[in-house]
Parts: structure tokens; C-alpha cells; sequence
């Protein structure tokens, strides 16, 4: 996550907090289906930037768009939201909005919230 999405992680926040019975699935995704660096919180838990304990790996694009999306469930959670209410789902590059040659084509990695009920 970066610190440009504070703001819309505290509205996901604020609207699981006011209703406590909504469940919520994250779909993570990838601009390709190649393999890449993948990049995770390390143990100090700076969800909002690169911090120098960052855990650095190699996986496939499966690997890095569920790991998009657990991020956000960690997050969730280590504010008090039960981790049963948030299901986590990676599509890797399955589902494309845009060409991955388009000019576009990075708006292809993102996170999607599905409201469950």
C-alpha cells in the first residue's frame, strides 16, 4: 500500500466498523501472468511505505496479486476487523481491465473489494 491510499483504507475501515455483519472479498491482480519481485511487509509492519525491514521474494503473478490483497486484510485486522469477515482471492493476470501494452496498462495491478453481504 502506499501513503496515497491512507484515506481510502480508513473509508474500507470505517465502513466495516459501522456495519459489523458485512463480509467483504479482496481480488488482487496483475498487469501480466510473468514472474516478479514480490514485495512484504517485514516485522515492523509499515503497511503505508518501504521500510528497511521489507521482505523481499520471487513468485508468480498469482503469488503477487494475493499478496496485494493480504496486505490489506493484515492491515484490517491489525485494526480489529475479524480476519473471517475478509476473503482473500489473487487472479494474477486473469482478469486484465487493459492491454498490458496500453498506456493503461498499469491500472491492470489493483486490489478489488466485492462486498459479500
Amino acid at each position: 500500500m502506499t501513503p496515497a491510499s491512507k484515506e481510502q483504507m480508513q473509508s474500507l475501515l470505517d465502513m466495516l466498523q459501522e456495519t459489523p455483519s458485512m463480509r467483504i472479498r479482496l481480488n488482487g491482480h496483475t498487469n501480466s501472468n510473468d514472474r516478479g519481485k514480490i514485495i512484504y511487509a517485514g516485522p515492523s509492519k509499515n503497511y503505508f511505505g518501504l521500510s528497511a525491514d521489507r521482505i523481499e521474494k520471487t513468485g508468480s503473478a498469482k503469488d503477487l496479486s494475493t499478496a496485494r490483497a493480504q496486505v490489506i486484510k493484515d492491515w484490517l485486522a491489525a485494526q480489529g476487523i475479524a480476519e473471517d469477515r475478509i476473503e482473500v482471492v489473487g487472479w494474477g493476470g486473469t482478469k486484465p481491465l487493459y492491454d498490458k501494452k496500453s498506456t493503461n496498462a498499469r491500472k491492470n495491478g489493483r486490489v478489488a473489494l466485492e462486498v459479500l453481504n
